[in-house]
């Protein structure tokens, strides 16, 4: 077996390390975070994933940032304010960027599913 992983291992990998963090994180409700990933997916699917960033950005709620944070590192960027300027680049970038985030929610919701 080769010592590379795949996209997919890589993801869930990041995925596992998120939500073991968001469950030992003091500063969020850990059950509000898991609701949240839970309703996400649908939202990103009937919105687009622009419009769910922003309404993730205008809440006061703590588990809605660290959703943001979490997704921001996952693309390799500095913040979850660079995560909306590059949701304004192009439209391949913002299809690609979809199809990644929907990914790691994946892995988010199954890994949370276990951890509640």
């Amino acid at each position: 077996m080769s010592a590379r992983k795949t996209l997919k291992q890589e993801t869930a990998l990041f995925a596992w390390e998120k939500v073991s963090e968001a469950n030992q994180n003091d500063r969020i409700k850990f059950s509000g975070y898991t609701q949240v990933l839970q309703g996400t997916g649908a939202m990103i699917l009937s919105c687009g994933l622009g419009q769910t960033v922003a309404f993730y950005y205008s809440q006061s709620g703590s588990h809605y940032k660290l959703i943001l944070e979490q997704w921001a590192e996952f693309l390799g960027l500095n913040s979850k304010e660079d995560l909306i300027q590059r949701l304004m680049v192009s439209s391949s970038t913002y299809r690609l960027d979809t199809n990644r985030i929907m990914s790691l929610l994946e892995w988010q919701k199954r890994y949370t599913k276990g951890m509640g």
